[in-house]
């Protein structure tokens, strides 16, 4: 972890790393930072390493606690609706929905309830439209966009609507500056 990585740094990275004399005088005369000042470093490190001003944490104010992977179902929508908002088309023109997650129900697929989800905000009911998960881990999102765009190459499909979202904020605790710099939640929607 990033604790460990910092404690075996050699002296003069933990210099650039505190840049502040007092604390370094205060290791080097200790034989070691506090455990306070190794986290908050860690932290900062983490948080300034890749380049991330903030972390999305998606918190659903009225959770179903009997539907699992509801919030996933409602971050899916909401991008669905838009990418056929910012397309013009209609859910029923779509030939497959595509849903890739890391997170969520085995069965049924996460794709069917991000679709029934939208068929009732929009007041309508799509019977051409047929829905699939791939799960892949972290290339899951690659994986379906060559899936979808082999898909459309073959005239298999002639419109495929890719959902991608992931609520890995679950995975752990999104204050733990270990997992912060992997785990956030997010969804995107593409059209294929």
């Amino acid at each position: 972890n990033n604790k460990e990585f910092i404690i075996g740094m050699d002296d003069e990275a933990k210099k650039q790393l505190f840049k502040d004399p007092p604390d370094y005088n205060l290791y080097k005369n200790s034989g070691g930072y506090p455990e306070e000042k190794v986290d908050q470093a860690a932290l900062k490190w983490e948080m300034e390493r890749p380049k991330i001003k903030n972390r999305t944490i998606y918190n659903n104010p009225n959770p179903d606690p009997n539907e699992i992977g509801s919030e996933l179902d409602e971050m899916g929508a909401i991008v669905v609706q838009k990418a056929l908002l910012d397309a013009g088309i209609t859910l029923n023109e779509c030939d497959l929905l595509m849903c890739a997650t890391n997170n969520s129900r085995i069965y049924p697929a996460n794709a069917q309830f991000i679709k029934g989800r939208v068929e009732r905000n929009l007041g309508i009911i799509s019977h051409s439209t047929g829905c699939v998960d791939i799960r892949a881990a972290c290339p899951v999102g690659s994986m379906a966009s060559f899936l979808a765009s082999g898909l459309i190459r073959s005239k298999q499909c002639k419109r495929i609507i890719l959902v991608i979202v992931d609520k890995a904020s679950d995975f752990g605790d999104p204050k733990d500056y270990t997992k912060i710099n992997l785990f956030g939640d997010g969804a995107v929607a593409l059209m294929f």
